[in-house]
This record gives structure tokens, C-alpha cells and sequence, in this order.
């Protein structure tokens, strides 16, 4: 009896499949970042040496890698498991909303000025392979960093460089970083127009276990341009 059972457990055993690791997402792409900036300022004057106010920021891209899987690997954006060997294709959009408090110090022709708040994101991406097809509406909510160096020409016109991103958060959240180097133009009191190029990078971990959305490493490079209103 003890053999059969043994003997029993051994073919269960052969015929369980085993499980295979998952394949991070990774990939770049290049593509357009639009973006609106609103600043209610709190001090007093623009030509202060110091400024001070409230910001939001609305950001808006998309893109689109492919990646080849290997017969030995899956890749899962919500619940369907895409398994190897063929070419990921994979769609994605990424929007975010910052909220938060900036502030900046002119020092002649140099200004510098940085941002403090609380940003959401959501990355909405649909993968095929295989034949079969998968999409997830990724969210993250984290703090919010971000400063720029600008030097100005003239009393309307600066070019200034930028780095910011979501870069303290637990895993399984996005951690995210961006770079900028741009022109910056003062039509009018209120409005200000920006463009240059950037990158993007998107990194998420996959949480702990067997199961749920691979990692992803996805990159956007490409120019961009950004609309400011001051109030």
C-alpha cells in the first residue's frame, strides 16, 4: 500500500506543470509628450528674487515595443498568462496629475526652482501574443520631486534643464524619472510656451509570489512641448 501511494504521488507529481518564471517587460520607444502647466503664485511680485506658489502639472504620452519571449517564459499584464516563444507586442499610454508646491531663487541670469507634491499616474498598456491579448490599467500614487537650472536670455526667452520623477516608492509601485532640456518662452504675463526633448523611464517591480503583472522597464524618448498659465 505504501508504494502505490508513493507511486500515486510521483505521477501527480510528473503531471503538475511547472510553473515558468515570468520575463520582465522592457523596451523603448520614441514618442510626444504633451503637457499643461497651472501655477497659482503666492508671492508677491515675479521680478522677486524669490517666488513661491502652487502648481499642477498634466502630463500625456504614448508608445509601443515589441519583445521577443523565449519558449521558457511568460509575461502577465492583469490575468492572462502570455506565454513563449513569439513577439510581445505591447501598446501603452501613460498619463499623470501632480499637485504641489514650487518654488524658485533668480540669481541674475540663472534661475533655479524646485517642486514639491503628490503626483498619479496611470499606465494603460495592452499586450498580444500568441494569439492571445491582455491589457491593465496601472496606478500609482507617490510623492513628487522635480527641479530645473534655467538660464535666461532677454526678458522672455530661457533654456533650462529638468529632472523629476516618482522615485520613493514600495514595490510593486512605479518608480519614475524624467529628464528635460528645452527652450522656455514668455508670450505674455499669463502664458508661457516650453518645448525641447526629454526621456522617460518607467520601472515597476513585480511583487512578491507566483503571481500577478510581470516587471516593466519601459523607456520614451522624443521631443515635447508644454503649455504654463500663471495666475
Amino acid at each position: 500500500m505504501p508504494k502505490l501511494l508513493l507511486c500515486t504521488l510521483l505521477a501527480l507529481a510528473a503531471c503538475t506543470p511547472i510553473p515558468r518564471p515570468h520575463s520582465t517587460i522592457r523596451g523603448d520607444d520614441s514618442g510626444f509628450l504633451g503637457a499643461l502647466s497651472f501655477s497659482h503664485q503666492l508671492s508677491e511680485s515675479t521680478v522677486e528674487e524669490s517666488t513661491y506658489g502652487i502648481r499642477l502639472e498634466l502630463e500625456g504620452m504614448g508608445g509601443n515595443i515589441t519583445q521577443n519571449i523565449p519558449s521558457d517564459r511568460t509575461v502577465q499584464l492583469d490575468d492572462v498568462v502570455l506565454t513563449g516563444p513569439g513577439e510581445l507586442d505591447l501598446d501603452f499610454n501613460y498619463r499623470s496629475a501632480t499637485l504641489g508646491f514650487y518654488m524658485g531663487k533668480t540669481m541674475g541670469p540663472w534661475k533655479l526652482e524646485g517642486l514639491v507634491g503628490l503626483a498619479h499616474s496611470n499606465l494603460h498598456a495592452r499586450g498580444r501574443l500568441g494569439g492571445l491579448t491582455d491589457s491593465a490599467d496601472l496606478e500609482s500614487t507617490a510623492l513628487h520631486l522635480s527641479g530645473d537650472a534655467s538660464y535666461r536670455f532677454g526678458s522672455s526667452t530661457e533654456v533650462y534643464y529638468r529632472l523629476g520623477g516618482m522615485p520613493l516608492v514600495e514595490r510593486g509601485e512605479a518608480t519614475i524619472f524624467q529628464t528635460q532640456l528645452g527652450g522656455r518662452w514668455k508670450i505674455n504675463q499669463t502664458l508661457t510656451i516650453s518645448a525641447g526633448m526629454q526621456s522617460w523611464n518607467y520601472l515597476r517591480k513585480r511583487r512578491g509570489g507566483s503571481s500577478g503583472p510581470s516587471g516593466m522597464d519601459l523607456t520614451l524618448s522624443g521631443p515635447f512641448l508644454r503649455l504654463g498659465f500663471l495666475f
